[in-house]
């Protein structure tokens, strides 16, 4: 055999001999080298570098797949976004491109920074500041979301129940006559003939704008209960006046009877407040004048 030939098959196998050994030498596993290899030439070697071929990425601190320098939370497995630059992992955070909110409590749509009532799926805005919430249909709803000064409308009457005198129904008041006692100088001939006159200034400009009389009681000079007016006034009124006036009728004109204790007139007006709930007595003869008298008790209360 001729030395030439011999020595082909030895050159080949030792080729390939020194491929595998280069190949085993540049590989990151099989290596010795492995320790010094750098795959994605970052400097850090493959045995080290949780990624390889990644020279953006070395390291992977929390174990969540994303290498620590991408990882904008790299020691919380759980996040590695944000997206909002809210500082809230976008995995956490409701709103992860608000950043202004991250957190929705109550799950109602919206953010608890902007829900006034952060634990109330219901309700989270609230117009006027009042402490009742806009919607509604919600948990206590305002019902005047513009008007700081009312929330409830227990009658649907349009009028809230902090300025409606009757929050459950059409207001109206009674102003009734309770008792009539006359001095029996006013017919020298018979007992008297008293009928009595309640007006009403229902906005307190002065003006009488309603007006209530009674029929004559003829020949009587004590009364109980004699008369009563009922006056509808709008719901939101808050004050009013009113004033009542004793007659004596006479073929001659008549007679207004005092029950104003005092010499400076022989009636009262009075201006009344919400809620209407008051009595008065009065007793004319105590001006000591000369005149025809009576004691005169009345009242006003709301009608339910």
């Amino acid at each position: 055999m001729q030395p030439e030939k011999v020595l082909i098959p030895v050159v080949a196998a030792l080729a390939i001999a020194a491929l595998i050994v280069v190949a085993i030498t540049l590989s990151p596993d099989y290596s010795p080298f492995s320790s010094v290899h750098d795959s994605d030439n970052d400097s850090c070697p493959d045995s080290e570098d949780a990624f390889p071929y990644d020279a953006a990425e070395s390291k992977d601190s929390d174990a969540d797949g994303r290498g620590d320098n991408g990882d904008v939370f790299p020691f919380d497995p759980s996040e590695w976004w944000d997206i909002d630059l809210d500082g809230r992992g976008d995995n956490g955070d409701a709103f992860p491109d608000d950043p202004d909110e991250w957190l929705d409590t109550d799950e109602d749509g919206t953010g608890d920074n902007a829900d006034l009532f952060p634990l109330d799926p219901s309700q989270w805005s609230d117009s006027d500041g009042d402490g009742y919430g806009d919607n509604v249909s919600g948990v206590n709803p305002d019902m005047f979301p513009d008007d700081p000064a009312e929330w409830q409308d227990s009658d649907s009457d349009g009028v809230g129940n902090n300025v409606d005198f009757h929050d459950t129904g059409n207001g109206q008041v009674i102003i009734a006559i309770d008792g009539y006692q006359g001095d029996g100088t006013a017919d020298f001939r018979t007992q008297g003939d008293p009928y009595f006159v309640i007006q009403v200034d229902a906005d307190s400009d002065g003006i009488w704008e309603l007006t209530y009389r009674s029929s004559i009681f003829n020949d009587t000079e004590q009364l109980a209960s004699p008369y009563s007016a009922t006056v509808d006034l709008p719901d939101d009124t808050l004050t009013f006046m009113f004033c009542v006036i004793v007659f004596e009728s006479s073929p001659q004109g008549d007679l207004v009877i005092d029950y104003y204790p005092s010499s400076s007139g022989s009636y009262l007006v009075h201006m009344v407040f919400a809620p209407y709930a008051a009595s008065w007595s009065y007793d004319g003869s105590d001006d000591s004048l000369v005149e025809t008298d009576c004691i005169l008790e009345y009242s006003i209360s709301i009608v339910y």
